[in-house]
């Protein structure tokens, strides 16, 4: 049922002691099925699952694509997500969405010594930490290709994310964004457990 426990995870604790929450399968189904219906994923797409098991994140990296029919991508278990090394696996596995902390991007970049295209990237959805301009500005300079920069934001408490800004040209801003739909519905969910 739609009600029964999902998942526990736990806050960042940056207003005091992290404190579990429980998730519902209602709020993280709700989100996948958003996420899916909104970018387009499908079949052809391939997902690189980088996130750390620990946070509330990795649900959406291995639940999108196995519930949308894509790839699920795992680099090898001795690998590093903070290696330059990432950037040469995303464009080997030609990897289409990828989900990253923007402090974990700039370390990418900052390795970068030969041009990468990341030509089947379709979506870089930024996470978990405040996004800026010249971040997006660099990641597109670093990677000539077409795919669309998102910013998403949200408390472990939502079910995984709570607010969506596409970004376009940086103009000295990044906004966290506007609602996803039927947010405030998650907030209450998580709020009553």
């Amino acid at each position: 049922p739609p009600k029964y426990p999902a998942y526990i995870f736990f806050t960042s604790g940056t207003t005091g002691i992290p404190k579990a929450v429980l998730g519902c399968h209602k709020g993280l189904s709700h989100f996948l099925k958003w996420q899916r219906e909104t970018f387009a994923i499908g079949p052809n797409d391939r997902v690189a699952q980088l996130t750390s098991l620990s946070f509330d994140a990795v649900l959406r990296d291995i639940f999108l694509p196995l519930t949308s029919g894509a790839t699920l991508c795992l680099p090898e278990l001795n690998d590093d997500p903070r290696s330059d090394d990432t950037i040469r696996w995303l464009e080997r596995e030609r990897i289409s969405v990828l989900h990253t902390v923007p402090s974990l991007a700039e370390s990418w970049l900052a390795s970068v010594v030969r041009p990468f295209s990341l030509a089947d990237m379709r979506w870089v959805f930024f996470v978990g930490e405040p996004l800026t301009d010249t971040l997006v500005f660099q990641w597109r300079s670093a990677f000539q290709n077409a795919a669309e920069i998102v910013n998403l934001y949200g408390p472990t408490e939502t079910a995984v994310y709570s607010a969506i800004h596409k970004v376009a040209a940086p103009d000295g801003t990044v906004l966290v964004g506007r609602p996803i739909d039927n947010t405030q519905i998650h907030i209450l969910d998580a709020l009553q457990q």
